[in-house]
């Protein structure tokens, strides 16, 4: 069976439980009604907990709810929602999550993430290493960082996640490639991150790695003696 890290967590039995809650559940990316409910109650619970602010709550829940998903405009978004579950899930506060609802919160949780990490990877994005903005302490050993860099760029966005349209006053337009044509591959707007051409994560593997910062099939710690290939 594939196992599923975020990180160090393993995080296979929530994924598991999370098939189980939501029958026939894809996680490839994108969002269905079935799984909104739950991704909507996960951030939820980011925002009791304190994890998130009450604000980035709102645009993150506007985000699942919207029909916007394919738009390249909600990416920043996108960005900034994976990088605060990123750094929940290897926090403390995911194992010491409690209550009757603990199980169903923590599967939600990591479905979320795995959705996400989806997302970007088909949208082609991956860790800019040469201007990676993580503190030099953010090593294999220690849990993922948010950047509040990503999301104040987020914050930014010309998307209106209700009407999914453009507030073209604040957008400067499409790149446009040297033969004319628009360019596919743009470069992102977080430096920590750069964009290509992407493909969803392959779970024809023995492990999927959801933490950006390391290869898909790495797992900080057990493999020691070759970490430090994989630091940013």
């Amino acid at each position: 069976m594939t196992e599923i890290y975020v990180g160090k967590v393993n995080v296979t039995n929530n994924y598991v439980k999370f098939q189980g809650m939501v029958p026939k559940t894809s996680v490839d990316g994108s969002v269905n009604r079935k799984e909104r409910k739950k991704y909507i109650a996960a951030i939820n619970h980011l925002q009791k907990s304190g994890a998130i602010s009450s604000q980035k709550a709102a645009t993150f829940r506007d985000l699942i709810n919207s029909k916007c998903a394919h738009m390249t405009e909600a990416d920043d978004l996108y960005l900034a929602l994976y990088e605060e579950l990123t750094q929940y899930i290897e926090s403390p506060a995911f194992e010491k999550i409690e209550g009757k609802k603990a199980v169903e919160i923590k599967a939600s949780l990591a479905a979320l993430q795995m959705d996400v990490y989806q997302a970007l990877n088909i949208r082609g994005y991956s860790l800019n290493r040469q201007e990676y903005l993580g503190t030099s302490s953010e090593t294999p050993y220690t849990s993922f960082k948010a950047n509040d860099e990503t999301s104040k760029i987020a914050q930014k966005i010309p998307l209106d996640l209700n009407s999914c349209q453009l507030d073209l006053s604040t957008v400067e337009g499409e790149k446009i490639a040297e033969d004319g044509m628009v360019d596919p591959v743009e470069k992102a707007n977080n430096p920590r991150y750069k964009k290509g051409v992407g493909g969803p994560a392959s779970f024809d593997r023995n492990i999927i790695q959801t933490d950006i910062r390391y290869d898909q099939s790495r797992v900080p710690g057990k493999a020691a003696d070759d970490w430090a290939a994989d630091l940013p």
